[in-house]
């Protein structure tokens, strides 16, 4: 073979040889070409991957991305590489969705709560308390609260109010509508105590006076004997007098009534003055019989001092004190007209006649000292 033919021949082999690597190479720029760039989202925490897998599903599976239950995946599972260029996985949370205080559970992929409200159906109005903010991110086992107004009457100086109210406790409503509580003051409800507690809130004021009152002391009343008078005989030597008592009281009112009474001191100002009254000692002579004539003169004795012809200004004269027309009804024929005019003898004889005919009582105080009654 020639030498031209040789190199005719290596040429044709060194074509082919090209050739193979050419087709070898034009191969290999696809495999190439297929490698992606992602960008992978995981509850916020982003990768970026390259990858050579023809789905979503494969991806996550190369990356050993696991899914549970309720989790979403963005595009979906089955999405070709080839027409995506991120991946989102929002894995599945707990939140407490409170209402009015009462729990529920409610489990999804929310990320707002506006988004959990919408998921779970439920809307708030405009007189509702939503916490957190509706464009708040939420996280596993965050809580939701919504809270509807309380209707809470308050009743305080006289006063009836009925408020819908968000607030929490007795104390912020009262300051909120500047009913001031003094510290004495009487509240139906803890001013700590919350608010859910309640339908009604009465505010009673309480007020505290001074009172006196006067009080008498009664006197006491002390016998002492005493030769001077009869037995049947007594005199008071001194009056009694009343003492005389200041009582002070504190008071406590409730709303403007007394409630309580409460005895503070007692101060006495004077003295009660015992009354006392001697009583005789000494036992009455017996009664003289009324024929004595003895005591005709004691009698007159007592009535005008013995004076037989005692003609006073009173009205009554004599020695026994005869008044005119009783003088005149009893005097004998021949007597004189008044009884001063008469002899003591006279007057002692019309003296028996006036007494069989009223009692010695006809000389009341006289007859008494002289026991005759």
């Amino acid at each position: 073979m020639t030498r031209q033919i040789r190199h005719h021949l290596a040429l044709v082999a060194l074509g082919r040889r090209t050739i193979a690597l050419l087709l070898i190479a034009v191969m290999a720029v696809p495999v190439v070409a297929a490698a992606q760039r992602l960008r992978l989202n995981i509850d916020g925490d982003v990768l970026h991957v390259l990858s050579y897998d023809t789905t979503v599903a494969e991806l996550l599976d190369d990356q050993g991305v696991e899914l549970a239950a309720g989790d979403r995946v963005l595009p979906a599972a089955s999405t070709p590489l080839t027409d995506v260029t991120a991946i989102t996985i929002l894995r599945t949370i707990e939140v407490e969705l409170v209402i009015d205080g009462v729990p529920q559970t409610h489990r999804g992929t929310w990320r707002t709560v506006e988004g959990m409200l919408a998921g779970v159906g439920v809307t708030v109005d405009s007189t509702q308390v939503l916490r957190p903010s509706p464009r708040t991110g939420l996280a596993d086992g965050d809580t939701v609260t919504i809270t509807s107004p309380l209707d809470v009457t308050v009743v305080a100086d006289g006063h009836v109010r009925s408020v819908a109210t968000h607030l929490g406790t007795v104390d912020a409503l009262l300051d909120n509508l500047g009913v001031v509580v003094a510290a004495e003051d009487i509240v139906s409800l803890a001013p700590d105590a919350p608010l859910a507690e309640a339908t009604e809130i009465v505010v009673q004021r309480v007020g505290f006076d001074t009172a006196t009152e006067e009080v008498r002391l009664p006197f006491e009343e002390e016998q002492r004997g005493t030769s001077e008078l009869f037995t049947d005989q007594s005199r008071v030597v001194q009056e009694g007098v009343s003492g005389l008592r200041i009582d002070t009281y504190n008071l406590t009112f409730v709303d403007g009534e007394l409630t309580d009474r409460e005895l503070a001191s007692q101060e006495v100002v004077t003295e009660p003055t015992t009354r006392i009254v001697e009583k005789g000692t000494t036992k009455r002579p017996p009664k003289r019989m009324a024929d004595d004539g003895s005591v005709w003169y004691d009698l007159a004795q007592c009535e005008s001092g013995g004076r037989w012809d005692y003609n006073g200004s009173s009205g009554f004269d004599g020695g026994l004190q005869f008044h005119p027309s009783t003088w005149s009804r009893h005097k004998l024929s021949g007597y004189p007209q008044y009884a001063y005019q008469a002899s003591p003898s006279q007057q002692i004889e019309v003296g028996k006649r006036v007494q069989r005919a009223q009692g010695w009582n006809a000389w009341p105080s006289c007859a008494r000292k002289l026991g005759l009654i």
